[in-house]
């Protein structure tokens, strides 16, 4: 309806579309005989009806694209947050673990000690 191959982008379509607004518009219509006048709005009203279901699908395209980059945010939260705990948790352990062998290396160092007073 617009005369724009399918391939073409979306400021193509829009240009053409503004050019037939520009070209079949009733206001521009004024020195133009009355018999014109009626398929010049048909012609307006079909464009115009094209231009509306181009406008739709585009606005649905983007609502799925920001309804799926949401979707991704989401995801890639919920894998931090775990990658989070569980990086805290490997480090709590690991702290443990270097604690009680601390407290083990001090347990074997004062019954040397001890063992060190009696033998003298």
């Amino acid at each position: 309806m617009l005369g724009v191959p399918p391939t073409a982008s979306y400021a193509e379509v829009r240009d053409r579309y503004r050019q037939l607004l520009q070209r079949f518009h009733p206001d521009r219509l004024h020195g133009e005989p009355p018999e014109v006048r009626p398929g010049a709005e048909r012609k307006m009203q079909a464009v115009t009806e094209a231009w509306g279901i181009i406008e739709s699908d585009r606005r649905s395209q983007q609502e799925r694209s920001a309804s799926e980059r949401r979707q991704r945010e989401q995801v890639e939260d919920v894998v931090k947050q775990a990658l989070q705990e569980t990086i805290e948790q490997v480090t709590q352990q690991r702290v443990e673990q270097q604690r009680t062998a601390w407290e083990r290396t001090v347990l074997i160092i004062d019954r040397f000690r001890c063992l060190e007073i009696r033998w003298q």
